[in-house]
């Protein structure tokens, strides 16, 4: 049932219809029970005209009596009744009493608030000589209007019931009395009203039939369907009285309903199957047709394209569908180019043939299909064959099936020798049962993907990465697909890269990091053993002078003829580590103090005889300092620590000797003291400068960026080196303040670049290791680029190998420096101890290779043109930028451009430069 609101003629305009009813007044009462609106029959009724009447409250012209239950009535109709019926008695201008019967229903907005009362009240006295009249006769067709199955009713000329048959009490529910002397429009639907009783007047009007259906409201609430058919006639007393006769259709309504959705749903379904349907009846006239089929008529040129232009087509389908006989073609070309299947069925009804039902399949789709799968086999077979790597496939059992010419390339076997033969024969022994694992687990339908080791037809033992996975046929696993990469070249790379990860490129000995892993055994295996164990710092008194004199080429051929005299000196279970420069650490495992000695004393004099550069004698000597496990510590740090004192102690008492460490000696001499009291004045006072050597995009051959170097303007002794002061600032802690005013200098002369034009500048500044350590690291920085507006991929932070020797801890400080959106590079690489698997762990951006190597790449018989080699390509493999630094020839230039590095520095472009400097090579637009 519709619950909307207002139910019954609850509109001004509805109700100001009735204005020319006779004997009705009809009237509008607003909310506070005042009259509004009232007809010219309100005057008949009461005697009053309406103008003195209006804006009078309606309780005054109700008999004293009935005031309280009308005020009941309106109360009832604000708590959501619909119309109501009573029979009142209300007052005329002679004081007279009248009953009245009272209809009255409550009107409402636009917003759904209730807004006016409105109702008709007709004079009973005046009503009853009519319905009397009309009623004399009614013994004479009381049988007949008691057996009639449809409503029979007798209305006025405005609508009033005069007679209503019993039948309405049964449909509508509502009894005679109530029914009779009421209006039938009072129940309908307010959609409905005005359009029922507009064909009811013009009925009355004209004198025609009319017939109208509209919705009623049960006594039950429920609407119900009603269909009306009346005609009016005239009584002897020449009255207009309208016949009506009534039935309800309720249910024929639903079964139209029903009927219209059965049809929709057919349609639904017609419509919703994927191909064209068309449906014919014997006389080849269209019964119905789908949506599928209008488009194909439309798109495809017409009903004539169906069938193309060809005699023995055209001729079966003229000899089949006369004949009433099945036709299926399984292709039918458009005009529009597209193809289809047609399958033309009769359609058979007891025997009794009644048309044809035409089913167009569009197998377009399915036609590209094919053809793009015959392009994939094609494209399969190309990737296969052409593949190059090698891909290969096998049976269940790991029989080879097929191979490819990549396949024979790696093995050296031809795809005749391979094809039904196992590969675990080609597999090295040691990996064999590994190789039967993986593909046990394939079989079960895991891919795998491993690395093993196969010979080849030559003997030669081949590196291998394979992928591996499962093949299937529908659901089950009936094969195994292979790819197969040759991976020796870079296990080669690899080893390499692992050999300098543990080892000092130049000498070939331990670096610090495999040194510290030595150290850590060899104390735990004297702390087993009871025994002692040695550290010995080597330094070497007049290496400056060697690279000075005879050049750092030289200098580095005598450091290696020192590191082969060194290793001749130890026993085979010591350890020898090249510190970085002239600096060597000599690890002496379970080892007494006296068995120290006698190893110390041979060092001095091995390293003190004479060395052969250049044609000429030249003697170095070294300083040695050393401590005991667990005498002096019981750690690899302090234990170094104490012997790099104890060698300080030694090149202040003369070089060329060894001390053994004493504790509350720190082996400072005063000449260090008196360096570190200037140092700190030079931060106090800020002594420092810097300088920028540009980098140089090498394919573009333009500056892309600087690298910020520190300078100390010393008072006394002039501009003093970065080697003499650094490593004394990083001792003591005074590195931090040093490196947070280089990077705030640096950032702030970048700023200013930035401002000139030169919007696309980098600038590097190196981080020391105390400031990489600090735990406010990230704040600083952040603060820095805030302060100077500087945006932070501009910035870029070079970091050494060793500080990335903790590996989690600066994964994940490089890791909150990249969220920042600075750059990290790695400076000096090569130099350290960073391993390769690390490495390509690490949110860095750039490599810096170290100057050592580019020094003599382009000597023939150098091992250092490998070394760069390998670095550009593992950088460029690692998706990493590559920068050479120490750039002094143009035969360093070409080597490095040959191998596609990315960037350079050094005097070959240019010195390091002071700001000024910089602001004038830029502007002159180098």
């Amino acid at each position: 049932m519709s619950t909307e609101k207002p139910y019954l003629m609850n509109s001004a305009t509805n109700y100001r219809k009735l204005h020319s009813m006779k004997n009705a007044a009809v009237f509008q009462i607003d909310m506070q029970g005042n009259f509004t609106y009232l007809n010219e029959e309100w005057e008949k009724l009461t005697g009053y005209p309406p103008a003195e009447s209006l804006g009078q409250p309606f309780s005054s012209y109700v008999d004293w009596k009935y005031k309280d239950m009308c005020s009941g009535l309106f109360n009832q109709l604000l708590s959501g009744s619909t119309g109501i019926h009573k029979e009142i008695c209300i007052l005329t201008s002679q004081n007279e009493v009248k009953k009245a019967h009272l209809f009255l229903t409550i009107d409402y907005n636009g917003s759904h608030e209730a807004s006016l009362f409105s109702g008709t009240l007709t004079d009973l006295a005046s009503r009853k000589p009519a319905i009397d009249a009309f009623c004399a006769n009614e013994a004479n067709f009381r049988f007949i209007t008691d057996h009639l199955t449809d409503m029979f009713a007798v209305l006025a000329e405005d609508g009033l019931v005069l007679f209503a048959s019993p039948s309405h009490t049964t449909y509508l529910g509502r009894s005679l009395e109530e029914y009779i002397g009421s209006f039938p429009m009072t129940n309908m639907h307010p959609d409905d009203w005005e359009r029922v009783f507009d064909a009811f007047l013009e009925s009355v009007k004209n004198g025609t039939v009319f017939v109208a259906e509209y919705r009623y409201m049960h006594s039950n609430g429920q609407w119900i369907d009603i269909e009306m058919r009346g005609k009016p006639i005239s009584g002897a007393d020449g009255k207009i009285q309208v016949i009506v006769v009534s039935r309800d259709i309720s249910l024929r309504k639903k079964m139209e309903g029903e009927l219209r959705l059965t049809s929709n749903k057919l349609k639904t379904l017609i419509n919703s199957i994927p191909y064209g349907i068309k449906l014919e009846n014997e006389n080849k006239e269209i019964i119905l047709i789908n949506e599928i089929y209008k488009e194909m008529i439309e798109t495809g040129g017409g009903e004539e394209s169906f069938i193309r232009q060809d005699e023995a087509l055209n001729e079966k389908w003229n000899h089949t569908i006369p004949n009433r006989q099945s036709l299926h073609i399984e292709e039918v070309q458009l005009q529009n180019g597209r193809i289809m299947t047609l399958d033309a069925v009769p359609i058979v009804d007891c025997g009794q043939f009644e048309g044809y039902l035409h089913i167009y399949r569009d197998i377009t789709k399915e036609s590209e299909i094919e053809q793009r799968l015959k392009e994939s086999e094609q494209r399969y077979k190309s990737l296969f064959d052409y593949n190059i790597d090698s891909v290969a496939t096998f049976d269940m059992f790991g029989h080879f099936i097929h191979v490819n010419s990549a396949t024979e390339t790696i093995t050296g076997y031809s795809a005749e020798e391979l094809i039904g033969s196992s590969c675990i024969p080609l597999v090295i022994p040691e990996e064999r049962e590994k190789v039967r694992n993986q593909f046990y687990k394939v079989s079960e339908g895991v891919p795998q993907q491993y690395e093993t080791r196969i010979f080849n037809k030559s003997g030669e033992i081949i590196d291998l990465h394979a992928a591996v996975i499962p093949y299937y046929y529908g659901e089950k696993i009936t094969g195994i697909h292979c790819i197969i990469k040759d991976i020796t070249e870079k296990k080669r790379v690899e080893d390499k890269l692992n050999y300098l990860a543990f080892h000092d490129p130049l000498t070939g000995l331990a670096n610090r990091l495999l040194f510290e892993q030595s150290v850590k055994q060899a104390l735990r295996s004297a702390d087993e053993s009871g025994k002692e164990a040695a550290i010995a710092f080597l330094d070497l008194d007049r290496f400056k002078t060697v690279n000075d004199t005879f050049g750092h080429r030289n200098g580095d051929l005598l450091l290696r003829k020192i590191a082969a005299r060194l290793q001749n000196c130890l026993r085979q279970h010591d350890t020898i580590c090249r510190q970085g420069g002239d600096e060597f650490l000599l690890l002496l495992n379970q080892v007494t103090q006296e068995e120290a000695k006698e190893i110390v004393d041979r060092v001095l004099s091995v390293i003190s005889e004479p060395y052969d550069l250049e044609g000429s004698k030249f003697i170095v000597t070294p300083s040695i300092g050393v401590s005991f496990f667990p005498s002096h510590a019981d750690n690899v740090d302090d234990l170094i620590r104490h012997a790099d004192a104890a060698m300080y102690r030694a090149k202040g008492q003369g070089k060329n000797q060894y001390i053994f460490y004493e504790s509350g000696r720190d082996g400072l001499s005063p000449q260090r003291l008196e360096m570190e009291m200037e140092l700190r004045n030079a931060v106090k006072k800020s002594q420092f400068s810097l300088c920028y050597q540009p980098q140089m995009d090498l394919a573009r051959s333009r500056i892309t960026g600087f690298e910020a170097l520190i300078r100390w303007n010393h008072p006394v002794r002039g501009m003093i080196s970065p080697s003499d002061f650094i490593p004394l600032a990083e001792e003591t802690g005074l590195i931090v303040p040093m490196g947070e005013w280089v990077l705030r200098k640096a950032c702030e002369q970048l700023k200013c670049w930035h401002k000139m034009g030169f919007t696309d500048l980098i600038m590097s500044v190196n981080l020391s290791m105390r400031q990489f350590n600090q735990r406010d690291l990230l704040p600083n920085i952040a603060n820095l680029l805030a302060e100077t507006g500087l945006k932070p991929e501009y910035l870029e932070l070079e970091i050494t190998e060793s500080m990335t020797s903790d590996i989690e801890k600066a994964t994940t400080l490089l890791s909150e420096l990249k969220k920042l959106g600075v750059r990290v590079a790695i400076d000096d690489f090569g130099t350290g101890y960073s391993s390769l698997n690390y490495l390509k762990n690490l949110p860095i951006d750039r490599l810096k290779i170290d100057r050592s190597f580019v020094r003599d790449i382009t000597i023939s018989h150098s091992k250092d043109k490998d070394i760069v080699a390998t670095i550009i390509a593992m950088g460029h493999n690692l998706k990493l930028e590559v920068i050479a630094e120490g750039v002094e020839t143009q035969e360093q230039l070409d080597f490095l451009k040959n191998f596609e590095c990315d960037q350079a520095q050094g005097y070959f472009f240019f010195k390091p430069m002071s700001a000024p400097e910089v602001d004038d090579l830029l502007l002159n637009g180098v």
